[in-house]
């Protein structure tokens, strides 16, 4: 049976998120299963090659899909890619410790939600704030020599929250402090963790603590790794999404929303400290 690769004719949103993947391999880190969506193949293999403490790609019917992106996780992870997430159109041209970091943190509630995550006028808007678009910023970035840009491929460039806009009052949200330069593929990663936060907030009516720290290339805004921090304080326990090639050009896909969320209740309401 002959597989069509689920990036030749993606559904997307505004940030290059696919909405449906058509084949989608769920990958269980601790038991190292595989339960397959969206085909009939029983031909699958696992990569010998681990990224972290992940396989490289998981193979079906001999082609290969990849996650969004790579790190230390638990639970389930999705393989739905056929590009690596370690594959950057964007090339870095600055010392490895060359950078800054950017921190913010905010509790956010159930009432935040009902009152923020709606449809509502960003002002100002990233552009008032930040005194220049995101294209523009990227432009003089390349023009420094900081970053370049793999021949024969182009980059839509995003200000991107490090807390939600949908989180936040416009005060708190709409600041220099909030925003990072990044890809459209990198803002639509970061929707996941989103989606899923303000799903955990909905579902067990707590709040969250969000802790983002964000490594850019000093005397820019370029952001190249990012941890997402959540704490709950009912349950103790703090988890982390990292993002490590936040230049990356891998799109995700809502189903890693699934992923996040699971892994948050599975740590905080399934599993609390003894």
């Amino acid at each position: 049976m002959e597989h069509v690769l689920i990036m030749e004719n993606p559904q997307k949103d505004k940030y290059g998120l696919r909405n449906i993947s058509q084949i989608k391999i769920s990958y269980n880190i601790e038991t190292q299963e595989c339960i397959v969506s969206g085909s009939d193949s029983e031909n699958v293999e696992i990569s010998q090659v681990q990224i972290l403490n992940m396989p490289k790609c998981i193979y079906l019917d001999g082609v290969p899909y990849y996650p969004s992106k790579y790190q230390f996780s638990t639970g389930f992870c999705h393989y739905h890619s056929d590009h690596p997430p370690l594959d950057s159109v964007v090339e870095v041209h600055t010392d490895k410790w060359d950078f800054v970091q950017k921190k913010y943190t905010k509790n956010v509630k159930l009432i935040n939600l009902e009152k923020y995550d709606n449809k509502r006028p960003r002002t100002p808007d990233a552009y008032t704030v930040m005194g220049e678009s995101a294209k523009y910023h990227a432009q003089k970035c390349i023009n420094l020599g900081k970053i370049s840009i793999k021949e024969g491929y182009t980059v839509t460039w995003n200000w991107c929250h490090l807390i939600a806009f949908s989180m936040l009052s416009n005060e708190n949200a709409q600041i220099k402090k909030n925003f990072v330069c990044g890809t459209s593929a990198f803002n639509g990663q970061m929707q996941n963790v989103e989606q899923a936060v303000k799903r955990f907030i909905r579902k067990y009516k707590r709040h969250l603590t969000i802790t983002v720290r964000a490594d850019v290339i000093s005397g820019t805004q370029i952001v190249l790794n990012l941890a997402y921090g959540i704490y709950d304080k009912k349950a103790g326990l703090n988890h982390t999404e990292y993002y490590h090639k936040a230049l990356s050009m891998t799109y995700s896909d809502i189903v890693d929303e699934d992923a996040i969320f699971n892994t948050l209740e599975k740590k905080f309401v399934n599993n609390p400290p003894v």
